[in-house]
């Protein structure tokens, strides 16, 4: 399940108090909202 997946992923960045961490979130929610997009539309 893509949401789980998503999810986990957060808590393990938000976890990290590593200064990449941030910008990983920034990436990783941009990946997903356009993963979701792309499902909507198919």
């Amino acid at each position: 399940d893509i949401e789980q997946t998503f999810e986990d992923i957060m808590k393990i960045l938000k976890a990290t108090v590593a200064p990449s961490a941030n910008e990983a979130i920034k990436k990783v929610e941009r990946a997903y909202r356009l993963i979701c997009k792309e499902l909507m539309q198919s």
